[in-house]
């Protein structure tokens, strides 16, 4: 059955350790894309301009 990145969180198969990361990789590029639409001059000079993972 295919499903959606939202509907994955709900899987019991996934256990919670990765349901976390998914959570925070998606956290941090929900973050990342608000961040660069809404105040791309404040980050020019950070990481997310340098090409760098965020990682």
């Amino acid at each position: 059955m295919k499903s959606s990145p939202a509907s994955l969180l709900n899987t019991p198969r996934l256990s919670y350790r990765k349901k976390a990361r998914f959570r925070r990789l998606l956290h941090a590029e929900i973050v990342t894309m608000i961040k660069t639409s809404f105040h791309p001059y404040q980050y020019r000079n950070t990481n997310l301009y340098s090409g760098k993972s965020l990682d």
